[in-house]
């Protein structure tokens, strides 16, 4: 079995920030610099995978020693293969399982904006 080769990507970050400062009513409690992504260079989605990407979450105490407690987990093929509009509506869809008060725990399901 292979093991995964990870690389930090920071466009994630960025659109993040983006989307953020854009629409803070509907996720300033996201402090992005909280938040990491990473992508796996060197395999591919098993056959049959539909998830774009996992998250997962740290808290305390163990978040206590970690400067990050969100983490962002896709194939390099699939992100890198994603157009911008894509990669922002993932983002979107990630920044909607971190609850209002950061506790490092992930929503199973997507907070509301205030546009719906």
């Amino acid at each position: 079995m292979i093991r995964p080769e990870w690389e930090e990507d920071y466009t994630f970050i960025l659109i993040a920030e983006e989307i953020i400062e854009s629409n803070p009513e509907d996720y300033g409690h996201v402090d992005a610099s909280k938040l990491t992504a990473y992508k796996c260079v060197n395999k591919t989605p098993p056959e049959n995978y539909s998830k774009l990407y996992d998250l997962s979450g740290e808290s305390e105490p163990e978040a206590l020693t970690n400067t990050k407690r969100y983490f962002v987990k896709f194939f390099a093929d699939v992100w890198d293969g994603m157009n911008n509009p894509s990669r922002i509506l993932v983002v979107e869809s990630v920044l909607r399982r971190i609850p209002r008060d950061n506790s490092g725990k992930v929503l199973h399901h997507l907070q509301p904006t205030s546009g719906e």
